[in-house]
C-alpha cells in the first residue's frame, strides 16, 4: 500500500475498502471481555468462596456507587446465581448492604437505569426489588414513601418532583399498574 504525502489540512478521500483495514474488530474485544469474566467465574466456582466473601474478592466493596458500571458484578451474580437457592434475595441483600440503607438501593438503581451501560442490569434489579416490596404488601405508593424512604407527609411534598425518591415511587407505581394491577 503507497501512501502520499499530504498536507496537515488536505481533505483525505476514504473508502468502504480503506474502513475494513483499520483498529480492531470490536467482536473480537467482546469475546476478549466474556473470556475473562468467564475465567473470573470459573476461579470464583473451584475457590468455593460464598456469596459474601466472592463479592469482596472481586473487589465490588471498593466499587461504590459505580459498581454497577463493573464488569465484575456480573460475574457476580452469574456466581451467586450458581451457589445460592435464592439467589435475588441474596443479591439485592448484599447491595442493601453496600450501599446502606434500601432508599439508597432504591435510588442508585433508579439512578443506574438511566445510564446506557448499567440499564438492562439495574432494571433487572429494580424489578427485584419491587417484586420483594410487593411480596411485602406494599400495595401502594404511599407504603414506599412510609416503609423505604421514612419521609413524613410535609417532607415528602417538600420533595421536587424530579427527585430520585419520586422517581422510584414513580416507577413503583408503573411496575404495580403493569405487574400487579389488581393491587392498583
Amino acid at each position: 500500500m503507497a501512501f502520499q504525502q499530504r498536507g496537515c489540512c488536505e481533505p483525505v478521500s476514504t473508502t468502504e475498502e480503506d474502513d475494513e483495514e483499520r483498529g480492531l474488530p470490536l467482536p473480537g474485544l467482546e469475546s476478549l471481555t466474556r473470556s475473562n469474566s468467564q475465567k473470573q467465574l470459573d476461579e470464583l466456582v473451584e475457590s468455593g468462596l460464598g456469596s459474601i466473601n466472592s463479592f469482596a474478592a472481586l473487589k465490588l466493596d471498593d466499587a461504590g456507587e459505580n459498581i454497577f458500571k463493573s464488569p465484575a458484578l456480573k460475574v457476580w451474580m452469574k456466581y451467586v446465581k450458581r451457589v445460592e437457592d435464592n439467589p435475588t434475595a441474596v443479591v439485592l441483600a448484599k447491595l442493601k448492604s453496600h450501599f446502606g440503607r434500601s432508599d439508597d438501593l432504591a435510588i442508585a438503581l433508579q439512578k443506574a437505569r438511566l445510564v446506557k451501560s448499567t440499564e438492562k442490569t439495574a432494571s433487572k434489579l429494580q424489578t427485584a426489588q419491587f417484586e420483594q416490596w410487593h411480596a411485602k404488601g406494599w400495595a401502594t405508593t404511599a407504603d414506599v414513601v412510609d416503609n423505604v424512604f421514612k419521609f413524613d407527609a410535609a417532607a415528602w411534598r417538600a420533595l421536587d418532583v424530579r427527585s430520585a425518591p419520586r422517581q422510584v415511587r414513580k416507577s413503583y407505581s408503573e411496575f404495580l399498574k403493569a405487574n400487579h394491577p389488581d393491587f392498583v
